[in-house]
């Protein structure tokens, strides 16, 4: 198999491991817990698996905008213009950088896994959530400093998504300029003058 194909293949293998990931998990969650009453309670104070469904972006923003056929639209419209600039990306990898396909990977699996819920659902089903419990220190500190005693609740593609991100400007911060500082440091003067 050429570099190419294997490239491209790696970047789909993640994108269906992922997607499938969230997608099952987002269907247990509205098959077994019921929205915004039930609550499984995994550390007690600190972290709840939750059905919540957000109907907005990135934190529940522009939740409440516009009438929501007209918000889903927007919302879709965007992430295909980004879906394409990944798919752009991608193809201008070097055929032998598995990390950065990996990590688009991860990107695009989690656009594609929460535009599938704002396409079939009109919204998209979030279910971890950490907090801190009501009359704690932390929830006062929490509520002072942010207004709020919690982190938004969130899924396996907000994961993918806010990883992958990380990880790409990681890689594009400090990676990529130590790569041309070794090539550089690596170049023999000597040989370069022909001498």
């Amino acid at each position: 198999m050429s570099t190419t194909r294997q490239k491209w293949f790696l970047f789909l293998g993640v994108n269906v491991v992922l997607v499938l990931a969230d997608q099952l998990t987002k269907i247990w969650i509205r098959s077994n817990i019921l929205s915004r009453r039930d609550a499984i309670e995994v550390i007690d104070g600190f972290f709840q698996i939750v059905h919540v469904t957000n109907r907005g972006a990135a934190f529940g923003s522009f939740g409440q905008s516009g009438d929501l056929e007209s918000r889903m639209t927007m919302f879709l419209a965007f992430t295909a213009v980004v879906l394409a600039l990944i798919a752009w990306q991608v193809h201008q990898l070097d055929s032998e950088d598995r990390f950065l396909t990996f990590i688009l990977g991860m990107i695009t699996a989690g656009a594609l896994g929460n535009a599938i819920d704002r396409a079939l659902f009109s919204g998209v089903t979030d279910f971890l959530r950490f907090y801190a419990a009501r009359g704690t220190e932390w929830c006062a500190w929490l509520s002072d400093k942010f207004n709020t005693c919690e982190y938004p609740s969130f899924n396996v593609a907000d994961s993918c998504i806010v990883v992958g991100v990380i990880l790409f400007l990681v890689h594009y911060l400090f990676l990529e300029d130590r790569k041309g500082e070794v090539d550089l440091i690596s170049s023999d003067p000597i040989e370069e003058a022909g001498v």
